[in-house]
């Protein structure tokens, strides 16, 4: 199989969790809608004067939080012994929370127990609450607290964590 191929289905995905996460902020955030009452955890106001400078702002802050994850990951993974082609594609694959591989095998026999721990923060960054990121980013601490579905998030990831390797011993 030729590799723009192998390379367009990992791209697909990662885009469109992009424009999943833009959707998110920019459409159903500021209609109330998924859950968020609370208005202070609106990142975007439409009806502001200056909605396209926000918008700007946003896709900017957006484009380079989530081209950096990936650039990080794939960084990280090829620093772990991965090939290039592969640590790209597992780092948009893992940011966009997607499942399509470009090798056919075992995940651990092409990335080791270290990459496996990298895709598993990729996947977690990729599958985090954004409102929960930006308050970690920008240091409010109080609000982040007071989202419960990333630590239960994290807790069902250690108590599977644990379970599996109970049962590989």
């Amino acid at each position: 199989v030729l590799l723009p191929i192998l390379f367009w289905s990992p791209q697909l995905e990662w885009t469109g969790c992009c424009m999943s996460i833009s959707m998110v902020i920019f459409i159903l955030a500021p209609a109330g809608a998924g859950g968020l009452p609370e208005r202070s955890l609106i990142l975007y106001n439409p009806s502001a004067k200056d909605a396209s400078s926000q918008v700007r702002r946003l896709l900017g802050e957006l484009a380079l939080i989530y081209v950096s994850t990936t650039v990080i990951g794939a960084g990280l993974l090829w620093m772990m012994g991965t090939e290039p082609f592969a640590a790209i594609n597992l780092a948009m694959m893992g940011v966009s929370t997607g499942g399509f591989t470009v090798f056919n095998g075992e995940l651990d026999q092409v990335v080791g127990a270290d990459g496996l721990f990298i895709l598993t923060m990729l996947l977690f960054i990729g599958a985090a609450n954004v409102f929960w990121l930006a308050a970690l980013r920008e240091g409010r601490w109080a609000q982040a607290t007071r989202f419960r579905e990333p630590y239960i998030f994290l807790g069902l990831i250690a108590f599977l964590a644990v379970l599996i390797s109970l049962r590989l011993q």
